[in-house]
């Protein structure tokens, strides 16, 4: 296992698990402190409406000596990256809309993204805001600014056609891992809990983080597009009943004004060493800011999808395949200008 890039990929492993446990934290995100934390969890999983604003930290560090170059440059990279993200969910509408931006800084760049996307699940789509697709095509090295006739647009994507991605057995899962945490969470002492004027902490170490980590990976490995061997999922169960996790961590703090959750913050810390040479470290640090703006209150999303202003994937597609082909019988031989691809029309819905 810790072989020629055998350390990383325990950190991979570590990652997969620690991103699961990131997904309770963003979507959940008089009494004593444990019934407080407890009956505010289960008031932000059972949710049907739910708006909030918040930042996400990452810090991934290894001194791993058979560290592989394209996972060094991922680590550095992760170093100077930081990412917000806005959400709103209704689940009675099956409704999620969501805005990621990042801001990225390596030796070789510096980009600044923001992505809003619109998930309906009874249409089974995927929208995202044309006005910001020119960050995703600078990210392929096409000019944004090529594509301004997009302006206002909003492009479709049906989730078939997303590949490995599937949105239902991501929120079943997602749904599975918030359960099992609060069910982690119920079973800790009251020692695990503190108060502090209105801020409430629970945290989740040793045995109790170890327990909820292997029922989480089991779920995972269930899911389609996990591509993990029966092998390798009882050498990372193994590894994982050896692994002294005795500095990791998941903390969720929250901040209440009365009886109403007004931010929630979560800390993830994950250290592992190699068995073989402890001098080498795994270190993986998350850590999640949450603004709760409203719970149970209407949502109103900012897409327009209405067809007429609806630009299809496969359109899109097309408008980047001729935008290429005239860079390269103009742009690049005589330096011509690129005269923008306009949209075919759609015709309004009957």
């Amino acid at each position: 296992m810790y072989g020629r890039g055998g350390f990383m990929k325990f950190g991979k492993k570590g990652l997969l698990v620690v991103a699961s446990l990131s997904l309770f934290a963003l979507s959940a995100c008089g009494k004593s402190a444990k019934e407080t934390v407890v009956s505010s969890t289960e008031n932000i999983l059972n949710a049907k409406q739910m708006e909030s604003s918040g930042s996400i930290s990452i810090k991934l560090d290894s001194n791993a000596k058979d560290m592989k170059p394209e996972d060094k440059a991922a680590i550095d990279m992760l170093k100077n990256i930081s990412i917000t993200v806005d959400s709103k969910t209704d689940k009675d509408a099956k409704k999620d809309e969501i805005t990621i931006g990042a801001n990225i800084k390596t030796d070789a760049m510096k980009m600044d993204i923001s992505i809003p996307m619109l998930m309906d699940e009874g249409k089974k789509a995927l929208y995202v805001k044309a006005n910001n697709v020119k960050s995703l095509l600078q990210l392929a090295g096409i000019p944004g600014d090529s594509f301004s006739t997009l302006e206002g647009k909003v492009i479709k994507m049906d989730m078939k056609d997303l590949g490995e991605v599937d949105i239902k057995e991501s929120t079943e899962i997602q749904g599975k891992v918030q359960k099992l945490l609060l069910d982690a969470i119920k079973a800790l002492p009251e020692d695990n809990f503190t108060k502090e004027k209105d801020v409430y902490t629970v945290k989740l170490t040793g045995k109790a983080l170890k327990a909820v980590i292997e029922k989480i990976f089991d779920e995972m490995s269930t899911m389609k597009n996990f591509t993990g061997t029966k092998q390798e999922i009882a050498d990372f169960k193994k590894e994982l009943e050896g692994a002294n996790l005795g500095k990791s961590s998941v903390s969720l703090i929250y901040t209440m004004d009365g009886k109403i959750i007004k931010k929630q913050d979560a800390a993830i810390h994950f250290e592992a060493k190699n068995p073989k040479d402890e001098k080498e470290t795994f270190k993986f640090d998350m850590n999640i800011h949450s603004d709760i703006k409203s719970i149970d209150k209407p949502i109103k999303f900012t897409f327009d999808t209405s067809e007429k202003n609806i630009v299809p994937m496969d359109e899109l597609q097309k408008m980047i395949g001729e935008f290429m082909n005239q860079f390269m019988m103009n742009g690049e031989m005589d330096g011509g200008k690129v005269t923008p691809v306009q949209p075919t029309p759609t015709e309004p819905a009957a």
